[in-house]
């Protein structure tokens, strides 16, 4: 997938992304329901790279205390009705990067618009 600003969480295609998304409710979010939030050994990895002298065990307790008191029944446990519980740096690459075809769409739409 291609990178853009939207990646970056900001910019004018970012702003209408994440109202589209919004008003989807997250649906692509319901896929990580069987997938673990797409967390994986990497996550684990990065953020005790980030956090010098920390255990494995501290990382875990992080994702452990980021889980919300509830979330969208069906969906990824970090999914709530106001969005990911989790902070963006935290969250998978799968989650950070993808983009759903209205997504894109609307996107491709935007970036033809003349300035």
């Amino acid at each position: 997938m291609e990178a853009d600003e939207a990646d970056a969480g900001s910019g004018p295609i970012a702003a209408m992304g994440g109202q589209l998304c919004g008003h989807c409710g997250g649906r692509c979010c319901t896929a990580g329901r069987d997938d673990h939030a797409f967390l994986h050994e990497g996550a684990l990895t990065d953020w005790l790279a980030e956090h010098p002298g920390a255990r494995p065990e501290d990382a875990v307790a992080f994702y452990v205390a980021a889980l919300p008191a509830a979330h969208v029944q069906g969906s990824c446990l970090y999914h709530t009705q106001q969005g990911c519980a989790l902070p963006r740096e935290r969250r998978s690459d799968t989650c950070n990067r993808f983009r759903c075809s209205p997504f894109r769409t609307m996107a491709e739409a935007a970036r033809q618009q003349p300035p």
